[in-house]
């Protein structure tokens, strides 16, 4: 499944929160400097990652990916994003070269990008 098709999924769930009120990405952030600013960056992480379990739940993604995007957004430092250079696209990592190849679908950093791209 695309990024593409990805996000007109996790915007097509019947949810209470609407993803479309999320609004466009922000660009590069600039480290939390209180953690009031830390608890609503997370808190806007899990509504996205609560609307990509729905997709989950309805066999669009599979959960234990989705789990490890999770971590993968939460971690601070260098990432499997800055590691292997993830665009929305292309990933040079092992994984995306086997799901490409055989499955089609997305590594968990672009599982990832998409969580932080509904979270912003």
């Amino acid at each position: 499944m695309s990024e593409t098709n990805l996000r007109e999924t996790l915007a097509g769930l019947p949810s209470a929160f609407n993803p479309s009120r999320i609004g466009a990405p922000r660009g590069n952030r600039t480290p939390a400097s209180s953690p009031g600013e830390v608890n609503s960056r997370l808190s806007s992480l899990f509504t996205a990652y609560n609307i990509a379990r729905s997709a989950a739940r309805k066999g669009y993604i599979e959960p234990k990916r989705l789990n490890r995007a999770l971590g993968i957004a939460m971690r601070s430092g260098e990432t499997h994003i800055d590691r292997y250079h993830t665009t929305p696209e292309r990933c040079e990592c092992p994984d995306w070269r086997y799901r490409i190849r055989y499955t089609g679908g997305n590594c968990k950093g672009q599982l990832c990008l998409a969580l932080k791209e509904l979270a912003a």
